[in-house]
């Protein structure tokens, strides 16, 4: 493995590469809302804490944080901080078993932000390891801007990070990006399951990633 770290004063990007095989690529995982239900957590403590019906679908195309009232913000806040919030995540369904056979055939980073509540920074890491303990700790990656991260893949459910990465961007679908239109989008993690996965030969048991280009048919088939 070579890692092309990035000077603390530099605007390089940080770039990832493999010596396992030209055909093995990196792939960045988002956490909130991709492996962890960070959504329904809080707006079960919103509801609990102010006595409302907040629902998911009052969320289409807004994040929580724009929907509730300004003076409401800093609860909000308050319960992301509070010691057991990620403890109590529930793991997106289908993910952990995806994610495992994906390792076959990608370099898998879980690539997180804790800029914003660096506090943040155990919780989400016992979390992982709980959660997902075949990713090993140095595949877990805390960032404040995934813009500099270079190559492979990365799917996250926000337009700004996907936006920002310099490879191929996937969006995983949740209520606020749900207006968004200029990205692949995956609804699920059965939906990444076809898209990386080959199955034509599962019946063997000789299931293999599926690697191909970005712009084969099969591939765009496989998109929701």
């Amino acid at each position: 493995m070579k890692r092309q770290l990035m000077p603390a004063n530099s605007q390089e990007a940080v770039t990832f590469g493999t010596t396992r095989g030209a055909a093995r690529k990196v792939m960045c995982v988002d956490m909130d809302e991709v492996l962890a239900d960070a959504l329904n957590e809080q707006i079960l403590l919103y509801n609990r804490e102010f006595n409302e019906r907040l629902t998911i679908s009052e969320l289409r195309g807004r994040w929580i944080w724009d929907f509730v009232p300004p003076d409401r913000v800093r609860a909000l806040e308050r319960h992301i901080q509070s010691d057991d919030f990620f403890e109590r995540l529930a793991v997106i369904p289908h993910s952990q078993r995806v994610l495992e056979r994906l390792q076959r055939c990608y370099d898998v980073y879980i690539a997180t932000a804790v800029m914003e509540y660096p506090q943040a920074f155990v919780p989400k890491y016992e979390w992982l390891k709980r959660h997902f303990p075949f990713i090993p700790s140095s595949h877990i990656v805390f960032w404040g801007d995934k813009g500099i991260v270079r190559g492979g893949f990365l799917i996250d459910d926000n337009p700004r990070e996907l936006r920002l990465f310099r490879g191929e961007a996937i969006m995983y679908s949740s209520p606020a990006n749900a207006l968004v239109r200029e990205f692949r989008r995956v609804n699920s993690w059965l939906d990444i399951d076809e898209l990386f996965m080959d199955h034509r030969r599962r019946d063997a048991g000789q299931e293999t990633c599926q690697l191909i280009g970005a712009s084969d048919p099969v591939r765009r088939k496989a998109i929701r």
